[in-house]
């Protein structure tokens, strides 16, 4: 299904390539530096648009105060008006599910990020 696989790439993104660690380092830098493989995204031809759309948003989004915060109603209609763009209703709800996806592999990845560079007591 696309939704499935557009929110499993988004959530790859948000686990390895947006959270920085104390270091300025993201998963995947950190894996680089150790000659670990950090995983690819595979976009399907099919959702790139959606993929393209989605981190158009994202970029507008402001953070929250623990984590990003979810991609409003109002939010994703002012980006319909502002870039003419038509979504459909199917669509939105692929938009949520990737959103939902980003901001839980953010969380799971600052938790990670909390756990390792927590001082051995």
């Amino acid at each position: 299904m696309l939704g499935e696989r557009l929110s499993e790439a988004v959530a790859v993104i948000a686990r390895y390539d947006t959270v920085k660690d104390s270091n300025g380092e993201t998963r995947r830098e950190r894996n680089e530096a150790f000659e670990i493989d950090s995983p690819d995204v595979d976009v399907p031809d099919n959702g790139a648009f959606l993929w393209s759309w989605f981190w158009e948003l994202r970029q507008c989004q402001a953070p929250g105060f623990s984590g990003p915060a979810p991609i409003s109603n109002l939010e994703l209609a002012t980006w319909c008006q502002i870039t003419g763009n038509i979504i459909r209703r199917e669509e939105v709800t692929i938009m949520r599910a990737m959103d939902g996806a980003f901001r839980a592999g953010v969380d799971a990845e600052s938790e990670a990020i909390r756990a390792r560079e927590k001082p051995a007591e």
